[in-house]
């Protein structure tokens, strides 16, 4: 797609945008002001039927109201009357009862009729036909009159006569010498004034209802609803409108009925809590709307036409010197690659700007040509003596490798050299660690042995000090057995003397011979065993006192052992101490050859990165020498390109010529 073409669809593009705005922006404000026309024109229909209706209520509630008045100013008058004629059985020609007639023929009731409080009489204006026990006090007429303080009136309510039509009663309550008498009220025919709203209409599709304030429809085109629907049933979107219909006196509404979106105006009653209701097909009210937009989209298209052919002439004679140019460069680039050519300058708009530009820029890129021929020329030149220096480069990369790859190998040897020294290093280190251990584990097993023989030497103390206990308990037994032994000894003597008495006494100490004689006895065997046992105390002592003497040797020995052992496990630290040293020399000179092992290997790396980057030096001097070639031939090739350009009356190629000739 062309600049003319893109500047044709953009040009239509925002005329054809424009007229659209300007098309909707008056289709939206017709159709606004048009609507806000139509719901005013509906409004006032409503109100001014809302007005005609309120006429005709209040006429019914003023001639019952004047009634009532006069009824309850001549109270005793009337009642008078009214008791002389039923008395006298003529009771149509009571005066109460002709008053209420003409009451019904003057305001257009059907019938007026009281109900008195005092008896719960009835009295209509003309015959109607009521069960014997008939009290209005009961009758919601009644109360509600009762309850009001002026005139008031009912709902609509049907009954079975005259084709099930409605009727409105009215009625306003009787007082006389201050106390409540009763309530007149009165039935009215709705035909009149329910023919006189149902035949209005507005438009075609226009219609008018009535309802009640509670949203129950009272009269309707449709008299299936009167009395039994309310406008939610209907639409249930119209219970919004019930709920404004409790604050407002006017509005505004829509809703849908049989399919069709209607447009809803309605307004109050001022004499009685009914609404006066006007509905219309919505796209009836704004049809003119619709038919005045399709007049505003076939001049819309007019002028699309019109302004396309203007836009289309005014666009070529603009885009004219641009062809101009667009021909200059179309010969620059596939004719002679003529860059002295100019475009005329003389217009004084911007496509005069235009070709003043042209014109610096093909100046320009004709000194750009000129200094690109001029160094190219250079360009060559200079890539000759770079593939001779490239040359030279690389004989010196080549010796420079050699001479690393000597390094390397005696670097290799080094390393290896070093690596068999860490690697004996390190299992020295390793052999001193395990002897290491193993001095530790015989200076444990010593300071065991230190430890038990201590244990030993303090357990036979403990056994010599028993012992010796023993001993000395046994020369305490050995000093109670003598005692005993003395005793005997007495005893015995005792025994004797008392034998000897006996004896004296003749038969009268024979009892005490024998008994003396026994006592002898006891005792000697008494000093047999203690005999016994002073030798068994004496060779338990001389036991205990060699036992106490072996026992004093072992400890002398077991603490001889001990200062030995003892010796020992400082001999075995003063050795763990000088393996702990050596080990961790060895470690040490482990540790070293393995770090002089990493820096010679990171030694040899360098050599090998080196050798790497020498190898990769020449293979890029390589590609060096090929680019110097290549630009050299790019070089000439340039001035081939720049020689096709007349640049000036004397082109390049011939100045080249010259130039070579020379």
């Amino acid at each position: 797609m062309n600049l003319k073409t893109k500047m044709y669809i953009s040009m239509l593009s925002i005329f054809l945008v424009t007229l659209a705005l300007l098309v909707g922006n008056a289709y939206l404000s017709t159709r606004s002001t048009f609507g806000h026309s139509a719901e005013e024109f509906q409004l006032a229909q409503s109100r001014e039927l809302a007005a005609m209706v309120d006429e005709w209520s209040l006429s019914r509630k003023n001639g019952i109201t004047i009634m009532a008045k006069e009824l309850s100013a001549n109270w005793d008058a009337y009642m008078a009357d009214l008791a002389h004629h039923r008395s006298a059985g003529t009771m149509a020609a009571a005066e109460i009862i002709g008053d209420m007639g003409l009451t019904a023929n003057v305001g257009g009731f059907d019938v007026v009729y009281f109900g008195a409080e005092a008896d719960g009489g009835f009295y209509p204006s003309r015959h109607l036909d009521l069960p014997a026990d008939f009290d209005p006090r009961v009758r919601p007429w009644y109360e509600q009159g009762k309850r009001s303080s002026g005139a008031s009136q009912t709902l609509p309510y049907r009954t079975a006569t005259r084709d099930a039509g409605l009727i409105l009663s009215f009625m306003h309550p009787v007082t006389a010498h201050g106390q409540f008498r009763g309530v007149l009220s009165s039935n009215v025919w709705m035909d009149t004034i329910v023919q006189s709203v149902l035949s209005r209409t507005i438009g075609e599709s226009g219609y008018f209802f009535l309802v009640h304030k509670d949203g129950t429809i009272l009269a309707h085109h449709q008299g299936d609803l009167v009395l039994q629907k309310k406008l939610s049933d209907i639409d249930p979107s119209l219970s919004r409108t019930i709920a404004d219909m409790q604050q407002a006196s006017q509005g505004i509404a829509s809703f849908r009925e049989n399919g069709r979106e209607k447009l809803l105006a309605y307004s109050a009653l001022e004499s009685m809590d009914w609404f006066v209701m006007v509905a219309i097909d919505r796209s009836e009210v704004y049809a003119p709307v619709i038919s005045l937009l399709g007049s505003q989209i076939t001049i819309a298209v007019m002028a699309l036409i019109a302004g396309a052919l203007i836009i289309v002439f005014l666009l070529r004679a603009l885009l004219r010197p641009i062809d101009a140019l667009i021909y200059r460069l179309r010969d620059i680039a596939e004719g002679d690659a003529d860059l002295t050519q100019q475009l005329d300058e003389s217009r004084r708009d911007e496509l005069g700007t235009l070709a003043h530009l042209f014109n610096l820029f093909i100046q320009r890129i004709r000194r750009i040509m000129l200094d690109i021929d001029d160094l190219s020329h250079h360009v060559a030149s200079s890539s000759s003596e770079l593939s001779s220096t490239v040359s030279v480069i690389s004989e010196g990369i080549d010796e420079q490798s050699a001479k690393t790859g000597e390094l390397a190998a005696a670097i290799e040897q080094m390393n290896q050299t070093i690596s068999q020294i860490a690697a004996n290093a390190t299992d020295t280190a390793e052999r001193a660690q395990e002897m290491q251990r193993g001095a530790g584990e015989s200076q444990q097993s010593v300071m065991a042995t230190v430890e038990n023989m201590l244990k030993i030497a303090d357990g036979a103390k403990a056994s010599m000090e028993v012992i010796q206990e023993l001993g000395d308990s046994s020369l305490r037994i050995g000093e109670i057995v003598n005692v005993i032994n003395d005793i005997a000894d007495q005893t015995n003597l005792l025994a004797l003397n008392a034998a000897i008495e006996a004896a004296r006494a003749g038969d009268s100490g024979r009892g005490f011979a024998v008994v003396a004689d026994e006592v002898r006895k006891l005792a000697e065997r008494t000093q047999a065993a203690t005999r016994e046992i002073s030798e068994m105390v004496s060779k338990f002592q001389a036991q205990s006192k060699d036992a106490v003497d072996k026992v004093a040797a072992d400890v002398d020995r077991v603490e001889v052992g001990a200062q030995s052992a003892d010796q020992a496990g400082e001999s075995i630290n003063q050795i763990m101490g000088n393996v702990t040293t050596t080990t961790d020399m060895i470690t040490q000179i482990a540790s070293a050859a393995e770090e002089q092992a990493a820096t010679t290997n990171e030694i040899a790396r360098n050599v090998e990165r080196i050798n790497a980057i020498a190898d990769s030096s020449a293979r890029e001097l390589v590609e060096i020498s090929n680019s110097s070639t290549q630009l050299s031939k790019v070089a000439e090739e340039l001035r081939s390109t720049v020689m096709q350009f007349k640049l000036q009356e004397t082109t390049i190629a011939q100045i080249a010529a010259a130039t070579n000739s020379r």
